[in-house]
């Protein structure tokens, strides 16, 4: 078989596999299945990102709730990815927690406008074509490395802290605590290495699942969550405590908003398209659209 035949076959085989995918009972139990896995790994890293972004929990939730109906919709007409799930950008919680702190709560609707209507320029003028030439690889996984870690630190004092506090550190409590995450670790480690090729989400359930178990058998510290009031409204500014100088800061951080997030877009997709099982192409405009 020369080339051009091996190419044209395989190009083929591609396309039958593509077209084999349609809506169905097979394909509703892979859905429903793989969404529900999505939705549990989301809750606590949504967690990790509205603790890191000093954002409420609450807001954090209603976020990924309201992102996954709108790209669950718009799918239908114009598709970004077909195995990735929006949600919080972990790129952008440093940044957001900074804005939080310069412009105060009562302005981040304002701010997160300015930042859709940025991404809307970008969708419009399909400008993310251009992201990947002007971004070095090596940048952008640096910044994901570095978001990654920094959840992981924020997560950290959990492992270890404890609803009594005495003189002595480790304590019968504390070491229970230490004891549990350590056997969490170690079984999400043993689990991650024999089903990563097969049944990847499997660890993540099974930590998630015996979390849950041993909190109904031991106390343990828990997070409070804010009850934090959702509601329509304007994104209107709070021009009070904005000064004209105050107002331009709080553009340019709209616009380091949005290409940290078309960014993380971008190569989102590119990764996407790798773990795809049916080798679809990804459409990062599209993506854009969506968000």
């Amino acid at each position: 078989m020369s080339v051009a035949e091996a190419i044209a076959s395989r190009s083929t085989k591609l396309e039958e596999k593509q077209a084999g995918y349609s809506f169905g009972l097979l394909s509703l139990r892979q859905d429903a299945l793989a969404g529900t896995v999505t939705g549990l790994i989301a809750v606590p890293l949504t967690i990790g990102i509205c603790l890191m972004s000093e954002y409420p929990i609450q807001t954090g939730l209603v976020t990924v709730i309201f992102a996954c109906v709108v790209s669950f919709v718009t799918s239908f007409i114009r598709p970004g990815n077909f195995v990735g799930t929006p949600g919080v950008a972990a790129g952008l919680a440093p940044v957001l927690a900074l804005s939080v702190h310069k412009f105060g709560v009562q302005n981040m609707p304002f701010l997160i406008f300015l930042t859709a209507i940025s991404q809307m320029l970008a969708w419009r003028y399909n400008l993310q074509r251009f992201i990947l030439k002007a971004v070095p690889n090596y940048l952008i996984e640096g910044l994901l490395a570095g978001i990654g870690l920094k959840i992981a630190l924020k997560f950290l004092p959990y492992t270890f802290e404890t609803l009594v506090h005495d003189d002595n550190w480790l304590n019968a409590e504390r070491l229970r605590i230490l004891v549990i995450s350590g056997g969490s670790l170690m079984l999400f480690i043993y689990l991650f290495l024999k089903f990563k090729a097969r049944f990847p989400a499997i660890p993540y359930v099974a930590v998630i699942v015996t979390g849950i178990v041993i909190a109904h058998f031991f106390k343990l510290p828990m997070l409070h969550i804010e009850p934090v009031p959702v509601r329509l409204a304007l994104p209107l500014p709070d021009m009070h405590s904005l000064t004209p100088v105050l107002f331009a800061e709080l553009v340019g951080y709209a616009l380091m908003l949005s290409l940290i997030d078309v960014i993380e877009q971008v190569t989102s997709n590119k990764a996407i398209e790798k773990l795809d099982p049916y080798g679809r192409p990804a459409d990062s405009n599209n993506s854009l659209f969506a968000i």
